[in-house]
């Protein structure tokens, strides 16, 4: 398809430079292949980043301390908190002014920083008529007999704008991020890492060069499976927010997880004053109590009674973890699902306010009944491994069986949507490799970089606002969504209010461009 070139008008922004909306001309995607130039006009650059900067800041401080006060406010449901205590730290913290003050610098440099190198670069067109230029080069390059040479400066024309967005992202993104706490910048590092490296990939997806049936599914069981190793046997190469998270919905208590990671290493004995302490912390059943007193010092493997003292069959303590999950994730994921509605989809939450809201709750049902049967799962194959029919062939417990045991409990990912699928698998890969890495560094296997997480952060974010500004239908959903809501300059006001599907005027306005 023929690339067409046009210019701003006046009032067009002055940061964006050779900026080019990848669309194909159907209902399902984000535009047409179209190159749209941006003449940069110095008087108005600062004016657009100061009030990209401001409607970014908003934007950000009303995701973290929604968030926030989501999850806090089931502390005053519970009464463990007040709802005043709950609205002042939630919305007067320093973690929502962070997230704001991280918007605000990131809207700011991302749309200050593309000025400088576009002055300098030879433009794509002069300040002339665009029409009048466009119809001009072509004949030139028809004359010339050279359709080949044509294609070859707007190809180069689309090249300077993805390095353009790439430089003036990655810069916006590497200054912003030190504005937060740098366990925040290692784990959003990570997080958007992988996002662009998956709009790398969707890319080569989209144009046909890559594809892998349920790749999405192997990654978050390959991932699951080195975090679920980690919280057993090495829990300092897991982020201690996460470590806790796990401990809380997991079915292992923690003194007793403690105690059979010291079985798993065999080099101290154990106590058994300390194995009986550990179980009457979990409310133990009779048996349970009497099977603590009979552990020896070195056991090829803790029994199923010291693993759920609190019920004896293994069958009903699957069940009762199942109940107990769904009971303490439902809220959580509910807050997940909702807010970045509210935040995100305001306009079509207005016009179809019934639809999301029981999408909502359908999506909020479906990742609560993953993680409840991924965490029963988990368990139940753990009492799997100390039947006798296991015994006969692995009479001693290891600790790769409870990696093999959290790659096998991945299936419960197909519970969730495919496009779920894509979200959970880039949500635990930078967990999985965080704990991989700190468990080969730990072995001095690999060295250290300081600050290496500003530089990852500053490459993650050149990645996602290129492909953002040059190929969008490799984002993922939620990432668009948000990207678009800091761009206050794009041109195309379908673009602004656009559906999360589907934009048929713009697919028409490509077709007709291009013809």
């Amino acid at each position: 398809m023929p690339l067409a070139s046009e210019s701003v008008s006046d009032h067009a922004t002055g940061s964006e430079v050779a900026r080019r909306s990848s669309i194909t001309p159907s209902a399902n995607t984000r535009g047409s292949r179209i190159l749209i130039e941006r003449r940069v006009i110095p008087t108005n650059i600062l004016a657009n980043a100061l009030r990209n900067s401001a409607r970014a800041a908003l934007l950000g401080y009303s995701i973290r301390s929604g968030l926030l006060f989501l999850l806090r406010f089931l502390k005053v449901a519970r009464g463990r908190m007040s709802l005043v205590t709950a609205l002042r730290e939630s919305f007067t913290g320093m973690d929502s002014g962070r997230m704001a003050a991280f918007f605000a610098v990131f809207a700011f440099v991302w749309k200050a920083a593309p000025a400088p190198p576009a002055m300098l670069l030879p433009p794509c067109g002069p300040s002339i008529s665009p029409k009048f230029f466009r119809a001009a080069t072509q004949f030139i390059f028809v004359i010339a007999g050279s359709l080949n040479t044509l294609a070859k400066y707007q190809s180069a024309s689309y090249q300077h704008s993805r390095m353009n967005a790439f430089i003036s992202g990655g810069l916006a993104g590497a200054i912003a991020c030190l504005f937060e706490k740098r366990q925040w910048r290692i784990d959003m590092s990570q997080q958007l890492f992988v996002r662009g490296m998956q709009a790398v990939f969707n890319s080569l997806a989209n144009n046909g060069r890559f594809h892998f049936r349920h790749g999405n599914s192997l990654i978050f069981a390959l991932a699951t499976a080195q975090v679920m190793y980690g919280y057993v046997m090495r829990p300092e190469t897991i982020p201690p927010s996460y470590y806790k998270f796990i401990l809380t919905t997991g079915p292992i208590p923690k003194p007793i997880l403690e105690l059979t990671r010291q079985q798993l290493a065999n080099t101290v004995p154990l106590d058994p004053n300390a194995l009986v302490a550990a179980v009457k912390t979990c409310k133990p059943t009779a048996h349970a109590l009497e099977c603590a007193k009979t552990i020896p010092a070195f056991p090829d493997y803790m029994p199923c009674a010291f693993l759920h003292p609190s019920v004896d069959a293994c069958g009903a303590q699957a069940s009762a973890t199942f109940v107990k999950v769904m009971k303490s994730i439902l809220p959580v994921y509910a807050a997940l699902n909702f807010v970045p509605m509210v935040v995100l989809k305001t306009r079509e939450l207005a016009r179809k306010p019934q639809q999301l809201l029981l999408r909502g709750l359908k999506n909020t049902a479906r990742s609560s009944l993953f993680l409840g049967v991924y965490v029963a799962t988990f368990m139940r194959i753990a009492c799997f491994f100390r039947t006798p029919f296991f015994r006969r062939y692995f009479p001693r417990d290891s600790r790769y069986l409870y990696w093999v045991n959290g790659f096998v409990s991945s299936a419960a990912i197909f519970i969730e949507d495919e496009k779920r699928r894509s979200e959970l698998a880039m949500y635990v890969l930078p967990k999985g490799m965080d704990a991989l890495y700190r468990t080969l560094y730990s072995k001095s296997w690999i060295i250290g970089v300081p600050h290496f997480e500003v530089a990852m952060f500053g490459a993650a974010m050149g990645l996602i606002v290129m492909h953002f500004e040059t190929e969008p239908d490799a984002l993922g959903g939620i990432i668009y969504r948000l990207l678009r809501r800091v761009d206050l300059t794009i041109e195309d006001a379908e673009c602004i209010s656009r559906k999360e599907g589907a934009v048929e005027d713009v697919a028409e306005r490509g077709a007709k461009l291009s013809s």
